[in-house]
């Protein structure tokens, strides 16, 4: 079903994104869909999920003029409460949704029109007023409204507001406390309500909701029946009041055995609730985390019991059926592997195991268990080796393996030491012709001789190597694995080519090899793990940006609207960058000019990439029949806002999902090596800023969500401690340095990886080894390395504990100039605010 979201934004001239998320223990989701103005409003489509109301959403605006994006306070973060909507209504500086048109057609007020509040409020707001303000007019559109009214036995302040006539289509309001106005108590700004025609003229509020009802408030009891592992203790369940952010616990009020299985019981819940409140229920014990789920299951029939199974989120009519339908084979990484016994656990989501089931050994060394399992939910499954732990990969991994087991009998398949599960087959392994060759055909001998690297690493992403094209992907919870190739079919239509991908013993990296005639540049692709996740290569050299990197299983390479990654030619792309023979300038002579690439400059593009309108401002005479601008330029170093790829057409660039790629609205990887070569020839050196502490929209969060996120932060915050997310943006890193021939990097918001990352001065030292060893190995200067720091709360990025190492420049020298350029070309000059600050 399609909703719709409208959005009264105050500058509807802007370029509107409703940024939509979902936070679950089994992986988070992110929506980014681009709004459509409609008059003085802003339409968006809501993500298509089944319930909506497990979705946190804001608002963020890009001022094309500018590029500037202003993302909505979390004040203002909104979750619907009426699951069934088609549209709703949504306004700035308020969380409140309207479920229908605010200014209904026949419904008018004029001024001079009365509106009563009755507001619940215990004490905080007694003999307070009711502020009103509307934030589409001038400052003085304001006004206090005092109480009216008050019964202390119900809690209830009553105030009257007499419309004027800046009010009468809607206003803004909130509480306000009794007392002189410097010292008097406000409501939090995530209680700002509005009020619309639509409401009427009698009004009933609750302090510190968002919501204006037009009935009294008055509690409703709701019956809860939650499916819970026999033998265990029900949990005590948790009642959140989503606005107010209060929390009311209870406890079961009744258990039973489940008919449909002795391997659980069903424990009854009564709590109360406020209808058309949003209100959140999670278990205090028994999931790890604890799942919150928006309750009542229906809002229109408080009537209706509210069923769920702990460990899974859902809500369901009835408790499914459990029956040994599934068959689990487990193949041993050896022939000594669970040498005293092995027992598989099983448990609904993530709560606690209901129940122990023991593997047998076959003749061929795998071991097998008849599995009895919840059909249609989401179920995990661990392998407990008899006396001892399962092997890992590293010590941060989920070791739970997740399916959902359907009504008919099934085979699956896992490994040891491999967290996941399929019913396409048991894993392949074998090792590539040579690890250390793959290394060297993608960073070069002497790179790899100077042990940049760890030993066994293989390159991630596409490789050319041995007259084969090796692909490469980290995929910890792939028990099977599939590379997927799109080939031109006879009759002109591409069709699906499916390569099986092995597994190298140590676990750690799926691969295949092809023929480059099979593969040449440009050629698309994508990676199929386990049964249907079918995702983007992470390390990608090249992508085709569709508006969104979401992919579906099948992928039908006909559809245009679906993204893909592509092979990349990167040696042509190094030698076009290496044209020009250069080295890194000293310190001391560095005068940077900072520019985003794409809004430098808009005049008379013709055809050209906006990386190669850069280098057409390089030639002694540009398209324009003049000197080009920046080799006029006095400075000697030029830096680009981040280029890594991002999802859109337009944005700073501080939101990258492929960290091997080059946007492609850029011009992609050839440009930005056109222009670097150019900088070079024109005597200037290129740095970049590039994007460590978040991602938005990288497949990385889709194929092991444990392994490279760390929290919520604009997106998806970057595990940087996590060895494995070091190895990826090492990689990274030395990729951009070596196949660009670029100075250095100004590293985004290194407070973030060092306070909010468990080893972040450890990840941010060994990405600046990494550069300058590869560096020194190929008999080149040192790339710079600047970190950000904050001019309004600066804090000492220079010496970490234990240790002594100093970021060029980043707190001690100041030589760095910062200079943007207007859409017509005309460089808007700021002050020079020291090294790598902003």
């Amino acid at each position: 079903m399609s909703l719709i979201v409208h959005y009264q934004p105050l500058e509807p001239g802007s370029l509107w994104y409703l940024h939509a998320w979902q936070l679950a223990w089994d992986g988070n989701k992110v929506w980014d869909p681009v709004g459509t103005v409609a008059g003085g409003r802003v339409d968006f489509p809501f993500p298509d999920v089944p319930d909506p109301r497990q979705l946190n959403f804001k608002f963020r605006s890009l001022a094309v003029s500018a590029s500037a994006t202003t993302w909505e306070p979390d004040d203002f973060v909104r979750q619907l409460v009426d699951p069934a909507a088609t549209e709703i209504w949504t306004f700035p500086a308020t969380r409140r949704i309207l479920y229908r048109e605010p200014n209904p057609a026949g419904v008018v007020f004029h001024a001079g029109d009365t509106l009563t509040f009755r507001a619940i409020t215990q004490s905080r707001f007694r003999g307070g007023s009711l502020y009103a303000w509307n934030p589409y007019g001038p400052a003085s559109q304001e006004g206090y409204f005092p109480e009216s009214a008050r019964d202390d036995a119900a809690g209830v302040s009553t105030f009257v507001v007499t419309l004027l006539d800046w009010m009468t289509n809607g206003f803004h309001l909130k509480l306000v406390g009794a007392g002189p106005s410097d010292t008097r108590l406000w409501e939090p700004d995530a209680s700002n309500r509005v009020w619309r025609p639509c409401d009427g003229n009698t009004l009933w509020l609750k302090s510190g909701q968002c919501d204006v009802r037009g009935q009294p408030l008055s509690l409703v009891p709701l019956t809860v029946e939650v499916q819970v592992p026999a033998g265990r203790t029900p949990p005590s369940l948790s009642l959140t009041d989503v606005t107010e952010g209060q929390t009311f616990p209870f406890d079961p009020v009744a258990t039973r055995p489940y008919t449909g299985s002795t391997l659980f019981q069903v424990a009854t819940y009564k709590p109360a609730i406020y209808p058309q409140a949003g209100y959140t229920l999670s278990a205090s014990t028994g999931e790890s985390p604890p799942i919150n789920r928006p309750v009542p299951a229906n809002p229109a029939d408080l009537g209706q019991t509210c069923r769920f199974a702990l460990g899974a989120s859902a809500w369901v009519d009835d408790f499914p059926p459990v029956a040994s339908t599934a068959t689990l084979v487990v193949v041993p990484l050896s022939a000594q592997s669970f040498g005293s016994g092995l027992d598989v656990q099983l448990a609904i989501g993530n709560s606690v195991p209901y129940a122990t089931v023991p593997a047998v050994r076959g003749a061929d060394l795998n071991w097998t268990a008849s599995l009895p399992v919840v059909r249609d939910t989401t179920t995990s499954l661990r392998l407990v080796p008899v006396g001892a732990a399962e092997r890992t990969p590293y010590a941060w991994i989920d070791t739970g393996r997740y399916f959902t087991p359907p009504g008919s009998a099934v085979t699956y398949f896992t490994t040891e030491g491999v967290f996941g599960i399929t019913a396409r087959g048991p894993t392949a392994f074998a090792e590539p012709p040579s690890r250390r060759a793959l290394m060297e055909s993608a960073f070069g001998p002497a790179v790899v001789a100077g042990q940049v690297f760890g030993p066994n690493e293989l390159p991630h992403g596409a490789t050319s190597s041995g007259g084969r094209v090796f692909f490469v992907v980290h995929a910890p919870h792939a028990v099977y694995a599939t590379l997927i190739l799109v080939a031109a079919a006879s009759g002109g239509a591409a069709v699906r080519r499916e390569i099986p991908m092995s597994l190298t013993k140590d676990t750690l990296y799926w691969w295949c090899a092809v023929s480059p005639a099979d593969a040449p540049a440009g050629t698309r692709y994508h990676f199929l793990l386990n049964d249907d996740l079918e995702v983007i290569d992470p390390a990608a050299r090249e992508v085709r940006d569709t508006g969104t990197f979401d992919v579906p299983f099948p992928s039908d390479p006909n559809d245009e609207g679906i993204a893909w990654a592509l092979v990349l030619d990167v040696e042509s792309v190094r030698a076009a960058a290496h044209a020009q023979p250069w080295q890194t300038l000293g310190w001391e002579a560095l005068l940077v000019y900072e520019m985003h690439a794409r809004r430098f400059t808009d005049t008379s593009p013709g055809n050209k990439a906006p990386l190669d309108l850069l280098v057409d401002e390089l030639q002694p005479t540009s398209r324009l029949g003049q000197e080009g601008y920046l080799r006029a330029l006095p400075v000697t170093a030029f830096e680009l806002l981040p280029v890594q790829e991002f999802n859109s057409a337009i944005s700073w660039g501080y939101d990258p999902s492929f960290y091997f790629a080059v946007d492609g609205h850029y011009g992609g990887s050839s440009a930005l090596a056109r222009f670097v070569n150019a900088a070079h020839a024109a005597g200037r050196g290129v740095l970049l800023d590039v994007v460590y502490n978040h991602s938005l929209g990288s497949p990385l969060m889709k194929i092991a969500p444990d392994v490279y996120r760390n929290g919520d932060y604009d997106g998806d915050r970057m595990n940087c401690g996590h060895p494995m997310v070091g190895e990826f943006l090492r990689q990274a890193t030395v990729h951009f340095t070596r196949t660009f021939n670029l100075d250095g990097f100004r590293f985004d918001d290194t407070q973030t990886i060092v306070t909010r990352c468990q080893g972040g001065w450890e990840f941010l030292g060994m990405i600046r080894r990494a550069i300058r060893t590869a560096a020194t190995a190929e008999g080149r200067n040192w790339p710079y390395c600047v970190a950000e720091n904050s001019a309004t709360s600066p804090w000492d990025v220079s010496n970490p504990p234990g240790a002594s190492w100093t970021v060029s420049g980043a707190s001690t020298r100041c030589t760095a100039s910062a200079t943007r350029a207007t859409t017509s070309g005309t460089p808007a000059r700021t002050t020079p605010d020291g090294c790598g600050r902003r």
